[in-house]
């Protein structure tokens, strides 16, 4: 529990010592929304606390202080990886001055032909060399050894780095220390200060799920079943997870579909009905469905959005927190065979209950900021705060490598590995030493 968590307006400096949120858009947010995460919540000088008959309402006292949120007069780089980033920055590029695209030098090529479909240019990101000349950059992560190696570059150069959380569920235990290496961060929705510690944080949601509205139910009920085991996890625990689930699915007489993540590498010889699945699939997946079941990931608080019941179906008892710890009440969860039948009964009678409401404290509002809509223009905003005050957001919490110790980590990540991913056992030596570690 934050002990006590300011609340600015863009503009307004970060007070010593004291956790910093930045509120960048008009709403009012009842102060309840806060208050689950903090112990004591205090208005800045650019944010009015108002009264209401619910309570306390916080917003944003000048508009000024937002700019249009249309368009950023900045050139802005983006770091990107997979299809996945470029879906979700996107929105963003298109809406600044200049963007360029600066792509992992060793991943697969999802993100240049994201890019291309998307008709922006890029260049491929070359560790060591000098960064172009930007006012601010902005990643969807900042933990990697190649997009750590990219921030502090940017920190040579003087230019300002964001990192937008990629997912609800993102796991911030421990190493690899995740979104704590950039110099602040922008956050899907109130709910990750709960896990995330940093001295600055942006509210602003995710870009990727802007435009999200609960879809119509299928006419037939279909349970779409989320594949996603990665980091060789697939032959490890995939394929029985994925046959428990199969096994209650047909014991119901329920149809199902499997959709299968481009990097999971679970043997799914023998089964039916497995599709594709990718960052511009999943929505219409998940519209022709009718429930999903998942294991620990982002698909499951996507599928909310689209107004799907969800399943999550833990018999390995994972690590990370989110989900497990979840208490929207918007999520069923199951850790046995025998409730996961329970939760699909009940998924075919109770319906999601679909983001729309008009408090602005209920469960999406805590999890996404404002479900569906405004993540854009709230990370233009972001953006363009870091470029326009970017000694009053220098924060003093924000990791780098440094040392003889940092120097040959990063010498095995990115000269080492890739030599290693060309070679199909020593790969495979290679994942299992990250999952011990």
């Amino acid at each position: 529990m934050i002990e006590t968590l300011s609340l600015l307006a863009p503009g307004d400096a970060p007070p010593a010592g004291r956790r910093a949120l930045v509120l960048l858009d008009r709403r009012g947010y009842e102060a309840g929304l806060f208050t689950r995460v903090a112990r004591e919540v205090i208005a800045g000088p650019g944010v009015l606390c108002e009264t209401a008959d619910a309570g306390p309402v916080f917003r944003v006292a000048h508009a000024e202080s937002l700019g249009h949120g249309a368009q950023l007069d900045a050139h802005v780089l983006f770091f990107a990886a997979t299809d996945t980033d470029v879906k979700t920055l996107a929105p963003v590029a298109r809406r600044c001055r200049q963007a360029t695209f600066l792509l992992h030098p060793d991943q697969d090529e999802s993100a240049a032909r994201s890019l291309e479909r998307e008709k922006l240019s890029f260049e491929r990101n070359v560790p060591g060399s000098a960064v172009p000349h930007a006012q601010v950059a902005l990643l969807t992560s900042d933990w990697s050894a190649p997009r750590r190696e990219f921030i502090r570059r940017c920190r040579r150069a003087g230019v300002p780095t964001l990192v937008l959380q990629e997912a609800v569920n993102v796991d911030f235990d421990g190493p690899p220390h995740r979104m704590r290496w950039a110099d602040a961060a922008c956050i899907s929705g109130v709910h990750a200060l709960r896990y995330l510690d940093r001295e600055l944080c942006f509210l602003t949601g995710n870009p990727r799920f802007d435009g999200y509205t609960p879809a119509p139910p299928p006419t037939k009920p279909l349970v779409l079943i989320n594949c996603n085991f990665m980091l060789g996890f697939g032959g490890e625990r995939g394929r029985a997870w994925i046959d428990q689930v199969v096994a209650e699915v047909q014991r119901l007489g329920l149809d199902f579909s499997i959709t299968k993540h481009p990097r999971d590498d679970t043997d799914l010889s023998g089964v039916p009905n497995v599709a594709p699945s990718g960052a511009y699939k999943v929505r219409d997946q998940l519209a022709a469905c009718s429930v999903l079941v998942s294991r620990d990931s982002s698909l499951a608080y996507e599928a909310l959005l689209a107004g799907r019941p969800v399943i999550y179906f833990d018999p390995f008892h994972e690590k990370e927190h989110t989900l497990r710890e979840d208490d929207s009440a918007l999520v069923l969860k199951c850790d046995t065979p025998e409730g996961l039948r329970g939760a699909l009964l009940k998924a075919k009678t109770v319906p999601a209950f679909a983001p729309g409401s008009d408090a602005p404290d209920e469960p999406y509002s805590f999890l996404f900021t404002e479900p569906g809509a405004g993540s854009a223009e709230r990370v233009l905003r972001a953006l363009q705060a870091m470029a326009t005050w970017p000694e009053a957001y220098r924060t003093s919490d924000a990791l780098e490598d440094r040392g003889a110790r940092a120097m040959l980590r990063e010498w095995a990540e990115l000269r080492l590995r890739p030599t290693l991913r060309r070679v199909g056992p020593l790969r495979q030596l290679w994942r299992s030493a990250k999952r011990l570690r």
